[in-house]
């Protein structure tokens, strides 16, 4: 075992029976003669001593001796720049000055006291270096201690006026340090009071009791001298009032705020007592960890969160309509810090919303952005599977729901504690990105009014597929372009020189950690996803709602509408998907399948629309229906009082004709209606005769003009099928009236 030259050695038995530890510096070590020099460091009069090599080896074996790796002292092991030139300047005069000791080719006076006390004496009494004998063997000493470094002679102000303890005084009114008040320079003493132990236990309560939320030290301060540094309390006119000294008597704010700041007060509990808890731990506590290595590759991981955009819409319907702020999910893989799925809707923050998130993160980017109107290609959003677990709000995910999540596919669900953002740091930064990147630039966006600047919101002009074809675009750009400047790799990417974009985060995940994504049917997952409705079959097609009526190939092959027809509508369940209202999706086999109906013919005028739009739709009629209520009553109405009045004429103009006629028999009033029907019908007729055109001119032949019989100068119209065919209607018409 070596011993080596300046290591630290601890004695585990002090040999004195001292109870101090005894740590022994190796200031030379030489085997040959068995002898090793040591110094004892803690020791302000040590000197040094001689031991065998070989018994502090067998020490060290039998663990009575250990030798330490730390320097004790640390402070002399210091860079040149972090010493004040004045404090270099004195040790490089002391080094000078003792180097007839320091530069000493034999060590023979390090041990023989009588050698090194005369070449002392010598230095001291030459006088050239100014310096009595206890003073250089205190340097010396120092010197030896440190392990022979020049820094030994650096001067220890540091360890001067009790370092770390506070000075507190004994009496308020001695002598005030610090630079003098405007009134002292003025008078030429000294104004103000020192603070002692029993001013700074005045602090302490005022601080417990009056320093509130929203509350101000000066505040503070005041109510703190007038509860504790009153000098009397008087009752006048029935109030009681406080008589305080004058203010050269009392504690400044100055002072007041130098003990909260240096003494008393701890930034942690400040920020829990004025904020709360909730807000500590959200923008106060430390910020050690990485929520990227949380996944060991991509798809191990997401967090989905939902946020209201900071923008108005309109309705694609009618642009004239706005329809407010939409709400939007996002879903972010946090080993490559993709966007994996993206949703727009106008719902709330829901079970429903997340879904249809989760259904684009399975979804072929491709196929999903071809329905708004965006033309990508896979390369450019190649990210489509469902993850291994999902981090969220516990809003969306707690309950029955997350747990078909779990049960169905397999997928872990982690909820965050309330009012806690940060544990979703990754998607939270996601909300504030696309806002001052894209949406702060389009109009109706929210932004800080003053008094004389227009509605934000009569600027609105984006429909719901307008926004979504921006946030797609923005998708786009963020994957494939977005620099992660504080990501952090780890060995293997540094290695392969990844880049610090997702995308290419995200391959070089898939190509090197396999990846953690499940492939499933979208079909499948929809199946699992989508929301639920109980709707009716119909004779006109499977009812969903108002108009909106589909046909799917299995109702047909059933027949399922001409049933409905005949034997009455029955219930069934189908799942949709409120982006579009081209399909529902059937519900069959006990939940294990579903089948896809499309929109009827009579309803195919709502193809093609978001289904928020179309609710508004519908609410506009309904709203409508309800408005013009009013009119369809009074013309209800309206029409009763004429019907009332035109049988009031009917009833007394017939018993008008009865009273003239006198007493007729039924069998007389109910006779010769053949007759009395031919009869009205021949003065209808005349009434009602149509002549079109100018009349037809007389045809004649040269100057000869047709004779005419007396019996024929009226135009008589030749019988038509009708007038055959009238005397058999009437006497049928005349027939049923007779059995009635």
């Amino acid at each position: 075992m070596n011993i080596l030259v300046n290591a630290l050695v601890e004695w585990q038995e002090p040999e004195d029976g001292k109870s101090a530890p005894r740590i022994e510096r190796v200031l030379s070590v030489d085997k040959a003669d068995d002898r090793v020099l040591t110094i004892d460091v803690l020791d302000d009069k040590a000197w040094v001593i001689r031991r065998s090599h070989d018994a502090l080896v067998r020490a060290i074996t039998a663990s009575d001796l250990r030798v330490l790796e730390s320097e004790i002292f640390p402070e002399l092991l210091r860079a040149e720049n972090d010493i004040k030139q004045k404090h270099r300047e004195i040790r490089d005069a002391l080094h000078v000055a003792l180097a007839p000791l320091i530069d000493h080719e034999g060590e023979e006076y390090l041990v023989n006291s009588r050698k090194r006390g005369a070449k002392i004496a010598k230095l001291a009494r030459d006088g050239e270096i100014g310096m009595s004998k206890p003073t250089i063997y205190k340097h010396f000493r120092r010197y030896l201690q440190a392990g022979r470094r020049k820094n030994a002679f650096l001067p220890s102000f540091a360890r001067c006026g009790a370092p770390g303890e506070r000075r507190i005084a004994k009496r308020q009114d001695a002598p005030k340090p610090g630079q003098r008040s405007a009134l002292g320079r003025a008078t030429g003493r000294a104004i103000g009071i020192r603070i002692t132990a029993e001013i700074e236990r005045k602090f302490e309560r005022g601080i417990k009791r009056f320093y509130k939320d929203k509350s101000s030290l000066r505040d503070a301060h005041e109510l703190t001298l007038r509860e504790y540094f009153y000098r009397e309390r008087k009752v006048e006119n029935g109030k009681l009032t406080s008589i305080m000294p004058p203010t050269e008597e009392l504690p400044t704010l100055r002072q007041f705020r130098y003990w909260y700041e240096t003494v008393y007060r701890n930034p942690v509990k400040e920020k829990i007592r004025i904020h709360g808890e909730r807000e500590y731990l959200l923008t106060g506590r430390e910020l050690l960890g990485d929520s990227t290595q949380q996944a060991f590759a991509p798809g191990s991981l997401y967090q989905i969160d939902s946020t209201i955009s900071d923008v108005h819409l309109v309705n694609s319907l009618d642009p004239l309509r706005i329809i407010g702020r939409p709400v939007v999910y996002v879903c972010m893989d946090v080993f490559s810090h993709a966007v994996a799925g993206l949703y727009v809707t106008l719902e709330s923050a829901s079970w429903t919303g997340a879904m249809l998130a989760l259904d684009d993160v399975v979804a072929d980017k491709v196929a999903l952005c071809a329905e708004y109107g965006v033309e990508i290609t896979d390369e450019m959003w190649p990210i489509r599977g469902l993850p291994q677990a999902i981090c969220a709000d516990r809003g969306e995910f707690e309950g029955y729901n997350a747990n078909n999540l779990v049960n169905s596919f397999g997928m872990r669900v982690d909820t965050t504690a309330p009012y806690r953002a940060d544990w979703k740091a990754i998607v939270e930064r996601q909300f504030g990105l696309a806002k001052d990147r894209v949406v702060k630039f389009i109009p109706g966006f929210i932004h800080q009014r003053v008094r004389g600047d227009p509605d934000y919101r009569l600027g609105a002009a984006y429909t719901l597929d307008d926004f979504r074809q921006l946030l797609i675009a923005y998708v786009i750009d963020y994957n494939t372009s977005f620099y992660l400047e504080n990501y952090r790799k780890d060995e293997f990417m540094i290695a392969d020189h990844v880049e610090r974009y997702p995308l290419a985060l995200w391959r070089w995940g898939v190509e090197n950690r396999g990846g953690a994504l499940g492939t499933l049917p979208r079909d499948v997952v929809r199946l699992n996803l989508l929301p639920r409705k109980t709707v009716s079959v119909t004779s006109r097609g499977i009812h969903f709602e108002r108009e909106l009526y589909y046909v799917c190939d299995l109702a047909l092959r059933e027949q399922w509408f001409d049933r409905a027809r005949i034997a009455g509508e029955w219930r069934v369940e189908v799942g949709f998907d409120p982006r579009r209202t081209n399909h529902i999706y059937l519900i069959t086999d006990g939940g294990q399948k579903i089948e896809r109906c499309h929109l009827t013919a009579a309803s195919d005028h709502l193809k093609d629309r978001d289904w928020h739009d179309v609710v508004d739709y519908f609410e506009l009629e309904r709203q409508a229906k309800e408005v013009g209520g009013s009119r369809r009553l009074q013309s209800r109405v309206t029409l009763r009082d004429t019907q009332e009045q035109i049988t009031n004429r009917a009833v007394e103009r017939k018993k008008a004709a009865l009273l003239a006629a006198g007493e007729v028999s039924k069998k007389t009033l109910v006779g010769g209606m053949r007759e009395n029907r031919a009869e009205e019908r021949e003065r209808a007729r005349d009434h009602e005769n149509w002549t079109l055109g100018d009349p037809d001119p007389v045809p004649s032949i040269g100057n000869l003009v047709p004779e005419t019989d007396a019996e024929d100068e009226e135009d008589v119209a030749a019988p038509s099928m009708i007038d055959r065919l009238r005397p058999n209607l009437d006497a049928q018409w005349e027939g049923d009236n007779d059995q009635h």
